[in-house]
């Protein structure tokens, strides 16, 4: 079986060719390739096509281990989900997508052992939720003074990573797939400034597309969290019974105000941080900043576009200039055309959990007031 299915010479020159290694070997050339990593979801994923000569046997079956590279650099290691072959006058056609290894937290049910857990840190904990599926964790720059989870329990029926994603908010870390099949827990933007930028136009721009989409229907101005806290000698009656906690947005102005009941048991620095979570994330979720540029690396021979990392920002045209967060990206190529990565960027802090949101501050800089702004370029 050879290796390649019409390669496109000039896309592996760029570094832009994307392989797939299953069972030793290795898969190039696709025809339609689309790769999506987010700091919002436990597992990359990807989805690749094909279309092999009349005479080829497709090697390629789902539930194979499969790592898919750009490069020398791994973006998704896991599993085949599904192959899809297709045959009509235009000739044979086989899709193939697939998951990292986290994955199998997203779908699966969280039976483990107790089930309940007492003064864990969020790193232990996810390791019990994970470790039984196979999937390792890394600690990243998670901060050795963490607080423990006085108690933490499984909901009935609910998947490991929907128990990872609950603890994992209450203490303001993110947790996503690094791509080798571990999940790494970060506080946001803790792998720092990227060395390539996003410029539109002059000799050095790369950004051929941006749009911005800035929508407030899903802010409020107050968030109250309410729950109930774990008994004790000490702690006991309305102490345990009514915790409550809330934060504030300060840019919403209409008296507009979210109740959100906790998931199981918490202390009040657990619901200060969770209505501290929401105002934050509820914040990022309404001010995105897209940008595509061509190739999926940072500059030529640089390494591939990554999540979780700062970037500074250059585009004229939207008025946007300053430091932005890769929340997500996807890496696509189509047929004969070039590779390209489109980027869904957050104000620098936008994911930090803040106690309150400072009233006035613009999330993109000068965006109500260009020509002042345009000065700055």
């Amino acid at each position: 079986m050879p290796d390649s299915f019409g390669q496109d010479e000039a896309a592996d020159v760029r570094g832009d060719d994307l392989e797939l290694i299953v069972d030793g070997a290795r898969y190039t050339g696709w025809q339609d390739v689309a790769v999506s990593r987010s700091v919002d979801s436990a597992a990359g994923s990807f989805k690749v096509t094909a279309v092999p000569t009349v005479t080829e046997a497709w090697p390629i079956r789902p539930l194979q281990a499969v790592e898919v590279k750009i490069g020398d650099v791994a973006i998704v290691t896991g599993f085949v989900d599904s192959l899809r072959a297709s045959s009509d006058s235009d000739g044979r056609r086989v899709e193939i997508s697939g998951r990292d290894k986290a994955a199998d937290l997203v779908d699966s049910s969280a039976v483990v052992s107790p089930g309940e857990w007492r003064n864990l840190k969020l790193h232990e904990l996810v390791r019990e939720l994970a470790t039984p599926q196979g999937v390792s964790v890394l600690r990243g720059s998670v901060p050795a003074g963490e607080a423990s989870f006085p108690v933490f329990a499984l909901n009935p029926g609910e998947t490991a990573w929907t128990a990872i994603e609950r603890a994992a908010r209450m203490r303001g870390i993110l947790v996503f797939s690094d791509g080798l099949g571990n999940l790494v827990l970060e506080p946001p933007a803790a792998g720092g400034t990227l060395e390539g930028e996003l410029v539109e136009g002059g000799a050095t721009g790369n950004v051929f597309e941006s749009s911005i989409r800035w929508n407030l229907a899903d802010r409020f101005q107050i968030y109250t969290v309410r729950g109930q806290a774990q008994g004790s000698d000490a702690l006991f009656g309305a102490a345990v019974a009514e915790v409550e906690a809330t934060a504030q947005d300060l840019e919403i102005d209409r008296g507009r105000q979210l109740l959100v009941i906790a998931e199981g048991q918490v202390s009040t620095k657990d619901a200060e941080d969770r209505a501290q979570w929401e105002a934050a994330v509820r914040r990022a979720r309404s001010l995105v900043l897209e940008v595509k540029v061509a190739g999926w690396r940072q500059f030529l021979d640089g390494p591939p576009w990554q999540i979780n990392r700062t970037v500074n920002v250059t585009i004229p045209s939207l008025a946007v200039k300053g430091l932005f967060l890769i929340r997500s990206l996807k890496f696509t190529r189509s047929g004969s055309a070039a590779a390209v990565t489109t980027l869904s960027l957050v104000p620098e802090d936008a994911l930090n959990p803040q106690p309150t949101i400072p009233a006035g501050d613009e999330p993109f800089a000068g965006i109500l007031d260009i020509p002042e702004f345009e000065e700055d370029f």
